[in-house]
């Protein structure tokens, strides 16, 4: 049997949000979502450049021809070829395991 100790101070709950209101608590926050704020504009502005700049080669040659010396004729089917048959692998590998682990 259990009993309650009613001379201690009732315990909150946690919430996970600090109610925390002092100066350098606002600081470290506002320095917090201005470099997140930061950081992702940055990534935004990488990611648009580089797709504009290569929009020009992105067609079907792009992912039929294989690897050359020449960046003219570059492909990456060699690569996309290479991810398809090592995904495939190893979802032959894993999925019947998988199957087998559950039963």
């Amino acid at each position: 049997m259990t009993t309650l100790d009613t001379n201690r101070p009732a315990t909150r709950v946690l919430t996970g949000r600090s109610h925390d209101k002092s100066a350098p608590s606002l600081l470290f926050l506002l320095i917090l979502w201005a470099s997140l704020a930061f950081g992702l504009i940055f990534l935004v502005v990488l990611i648009g450049v580089t797709f504009v700049d290569g929009l020009s080669r992105l067609d079907s040659a792009l992912f039929t021809n294989y690897t050359s010396a020449f960046p003219e004729r570059a492909g990456a089917r060699a690569a996309l070829l290479g991810s398809v048959m090592v995904v495939s692998l190893t979802a032959v590998m894993t999925i019947p395991l998988g199957v087998a682990a559950a039963i």
